[in-house]
């Protein structure tokens, strides 16, 4: 999984598939939403991922991810 900025929008590549998110509210990080996905950035080096379901505005618990550097 990668993903990448561009202003108000966060690219997500899943598998070869890219997914473009945009910017939703939050009360702490950043965190996008789009394509019924979440993802949700804490600090430079942490996010979550997620599915969101229908109807919903915010995800359950998802996937944690780390930047590998």
């Amino acid at each position: 999984m990668v993903a990448r900025y561009d202003g108000n929008r966060a690219v997500v590549e899943i598998g070869g598939v890219f997914h473009t998110l945009n910017i939703a509210r939050s009360g702490s990080g950043a965190r996008y939403v789009g394509d019924g996905l979440q993802w949700w950035t804490k600090g430079l080096s942490e996010a979550t991922f997620a599915a969101l379901p229908a109807g919903e505005e915010i995800a359950p618990p998802g996937v944690r991810c780390v930047s590998p550097g």
